[in-house]
């Protein structure tokens, strides 16, 4: 009986020490010691009671394609729409009206010509302006130079006052765009062909941008 205990007593100490690395090879008790301890006293089993008490995990939000296209007048809003009719929509196509604020510019007055427009900009350069736009657009202001635009009457104010404080005199402020309110198409679930229509047809409404949306 004695011999049996210390057989068994010398074959755990033999299992202990090897588990240990003391009859490791150099490399071998290298690699063991660059190995973080597993903490086996910290490790439990969850029962299964256990396990059915966890919380849950909420299931990610589900979310579709979504594009939005704008803003556009009530009258391009309808050309818009109906340019894309032929992709047969239905309630995936969806306006929603948006107001927007006044937009204010700081300009010089139209100058005539573009040669007028050319000299009137070289004086800016000299007087030490360096953010100015000759518009060169048909219309009442062709040949304006257009020196800053805003949000805001004060922000407007604020920079016609430093222009003339530079000596620019002749500026002015004004209101470049009166509020309004706009529309904006959005298309859910619309696919390739949604997004290959938008982008053929985009081009006959400057000012409106196309962007993604992400829809719950």
């Amino acid at each position: 009986m004695k011999a049996l205990f210390l057989i068994l007593l010398l074959a755990n100490l033999g299992f202990y020490a090897y588990s240990e690395g003391y009859f490791a090879s150099g490399q071998e008790a290298a690699d063991e010691a660059q190995r973080s301890p597993l903490n086996a006293e910290k490790i439990h089993i969850l029962t299964a009671a256990q396990v059915a008490a966890l919380p849950k995990l909420k299931p990610l939000p589900k979310t579709a394609a979504c594009m939005e296209w704008g803003s556009f007048s009530a009258a391009d809003a309808a050309r818009a729409g109906q340019a894309l009719l032929v992709l047969a929509l239905g309630d995936r196509l969806t306006e929603r009206s948006v107001d927007e604020p006044a937009v204010w510019w700081v300009f010089l007055p139209p100058q005539g010509s573009k040669a007028a427009g050319d000299k009137k900009l070289e004086e800016l350069k000299r007087l030490g302006v360096d953010d100015f736009f000759l518009i060169q657009d048909e219309g009442k202001w062709r040949y304006a130079i257009s020196l800053g635009v805003f949000s805001t009457q004060d922000g407007a104010k604020k920079h016609l006052e430093a222009l003339r404080a530079m000596g620019v005199k002749t500026a002015q402020a004004a209101e470049r765009q009166p509020a309004s309110r706009k529309v904006v198409i959005q298309i859910r679930d619309g696919g390739e062909a949604a997004v290959a229509r938008v982008n053929e047809i985009k081009t006959g409404f400057p000012g409106a941008e196309v962007k993604a949306c992400t829809i719950s």
